[in-house]
């Protein structure tokens, strides 16, 4: 089997009904060959890809059926995307496909961030169909073969697990985005647009973000701010973490002081060779190390956005529970794997692994993991609580906190000057006063990864009212006046202190200087960026080819102007106006006299 891929191009802007940049592309595939696998008639191929945890199984499939041939790989690469963060608006949309003799055609349309992303991900998709027609072992993202595509994929994903759900979210809330640089996106247009990049947004406090990285400082800070903190001590010497550690009161936790994610965190610490060996794997990560109590309650992170705490996560250590039957090394596997097939938020956990701090743990609480625990034994396997150590985070309604409790986070978010901030708190009881049960504030994260339900809340904080949009409006007039125009343009700025207007020929607006020379729907996109603009107008005349995609993907108003030349019924039937209704699906349409 043959895979040719032309005329690959990027459409930054909405296209043909996507709202996403969105690739196009021809395919082009020669399914017969000799040497492939025979054709399978009463079976569906799985294609595995185990590294990726995902199956694909397509409709009944054999190498010689050229169409769904495509239409496999397609679906194959859209999930690879899909794993490597690529946010996706729907599936691909064939535009045409024409079979011939020895081969098949297809043109599509299909989500994507880049051209180069779509191409590696289409070309591991062919490796792993390749493979399983040929009955080899599926492809993993080591193979040899896929080294160069997943380097690609990596590149131009964006960064983490945060940016991905937040322009998911953006799309389901009709939210318009752009991607400025690598991972910051701009969400919302013109004077409502703001900036993020994971969980930092444009307001977020380089100082506060500073301290918040350093758990000394925070600590330090809070401590001195009058914020109930864990005691703890910077150290520079095991010596010095033994001392401190027998001040503080055993058992203690060891952790380097600018690390995220739980890297280099030991807890649970009762002898002097833990601290040691602890101290010695902290300092690698961190030339400060940190020693503090260790806290015997439950933990929580609670995410607080612009002073309302929008969720709140009970992070519970890596742990199996017996079943009267099964090792705690059977518990583990049988975790892991029901993670591993998790539909829910569970399939982006951690698998639990069985290393010597989970014997170190095991051993705390009298067990090995080849012992079976009785029916319903909580069996503790990591000292930390921690997702990237196994840990299982159960979510719970900000509504069974305590309001003192909730207030001391939002209030010591606001402390740190941050607007987006993961608290982590340690109490007893949530739903109890602090004030009553006691609690420490952990640390204080400038950057939270956070649940997929938190998403929602985040956006609705930042775009209530606006929906991140202004208003534009879309005019087809033709002439060297544009009356209709000019009249649309007085109107808005009755209400907007900025209106932008741009048309062939000129650019209105106060808050732009780009030269004429530039296209009309460029310069309506460096409005759209541009934090000043309140309103756009935007003035088309003739019968523009819109191949590039809109830099916009609403209107809120579509104003048709005809002429005794260019009659309402021609301006109907013309491909611009098709296209203005299909992709930008203005909310009216309004017929002007002229």
């Amino acid at each position: 089997m043959k895979l040719y891929v032309d005329k690959v191009r990027l459409i930054e802007g909405a296209y043909r009904g996507f709202s996403f940049p969105s690739v196009t592309a021809t395919l082009e595939v020669q399914p017969s060959l000799e040497g492939v696998c025979i054709a399978i008639a009463d079976a569906p191929i799985i294609v595995e890809i185990p590294t990726i945890n995902e199956q694909l199984s397509c409709d009944v499939l054999n190498s010689n059926d050229g169409p769904n041939l495509l239409k496999a790989a397609i679906s194959v690469a859209q999930e690879v995307l899909s794993y490597f963060d690529y946010p996706t608006e729907r599936p691909a949309a064939i535009l045409s496909q024409v079979t011939r003799p020895g081969s098949s055609v297809m043109d599509l349309q299909i989500s994507c961030l880049t051209a180069r992303a779509f191409v590696a991900a289409l070309k591991f998709a062919w490796l792993a169909l390749e493979r399983a027609f040929a009955k080899r072992p599926p492809i993993t993202l080591e193979h040899p073969s896929a080294r160069s595509l997943v380097a690609q994929l990596r590149f131009d994903a964006p960064a983490g697990f945060n940016s991905k759900f937040i322009l998911l979210e953006a799309n389901n809330r009709q939210i318009p985005w752009i991607r400025i640089w690598r991972n910051i996106f701009q969400l919302g247009y013109g004077r409502h647009a703001r900036l993020f990049d994971s969980s930092l947004s444009d307001a977020t406090s380089k100082i506060g973000s500073a301290l918040a990285g350093n758990k000394s400082a925070t600590s330090t800070f809070l401590t001195n701010a009058g914020f109930p903190v864990v005691p703890s001590a910077v150290v520079a010497s095991a010596e010095e973490a033994l001392e401190q550690a027998k001040k503080i009161g055993l058992p203690v936790v060891v952790k380097p002081v600018s690390t995220e994610g739980g890297a280099g965190v030991f807890a649970l610490l009762q002898d002097d060779a833990e601290i040691i060996n602890a101290f010695n794997a902290a300092q690698k990560l961190s030339k400060q190390v940190l020693v503090e109590r260790f806290f015997e309650g439950k933990d929580y992170r609670v995410h607080v956005v612009n002073n309302v705490v929008h969720g709140v996560v009970e992070r519970q250590p890596a742990s199996v529970v017996g079943d009267g039957k099964s090792t705690i090394d059977q518990l583990i596997k049988i975790v892991n794997r029901e993670r591993k097939h998790a539909t829910d938020d569970r399939q982006y956990l951690h698998a639990i692994q069985a290393n010597e701090e989970t014997q170190r743990v095991c051993a705390l609480q009298r067990y090995v993991l080849s012992d079976i625990p009785p029916v319903g034994e909580f069996v503790r396997l990591s000292a930390i609580c921690n997702v990237t150590t196994g840990g299982q985070p159960q979510e719970h309604s900000p509504d069974v906190m305590h309001a003192d409790n909730k207030q001391l986070c939002i209030d010591a978010a606001r402390q740190l000057r941050l607007d987006i901030a993961g608290v982590d708190l340690l109490i007893p009881d949530i739903s109890v006063s602090w004030r009553e049960s006691g609690a420490h504030i952990c640390e204080i994260n400038h950057k939270p990864q956070m649940f997929t339900s938190f998403f929602p809340a985040l956006l609705e904080s930042f775009f209530t009212g606006h929906g991140g949009k202004i208003p534009i409006s879309l005019v087809l007039e033709s002439g060297p006046d544009m009356p209709v125009s000019s009249a649309l343009v007085t109107r808005l700025q009755g209400t907007h202190s900025s209106v932008c207007w741009v048309r062939n020929a000129s650019q209105q607006g106060t808050n732009t200087t780009s030269p004429q020379r530039e296209s009309v729907l460029h310069r309506a996109k460096q409005a759209l960026l541009n934090v000043g603009t309140d309103a756009l107008v935007v003035t088309l005349s003739g019968d523009l080819n819109i191949n590039s995609g809109w830099p916009f993907n609403y209107c809120d108003e579509l104003v048709l102007v005809p002429t005794e030349e260019r009659s309402i019924e021609r301006i109907e039937a013309s491909g611009l106006y098709q296209e203005i209704i299909r992709t930008l699906k203005p909310e009216r349409v309004t017929i002007s006299g002229g």
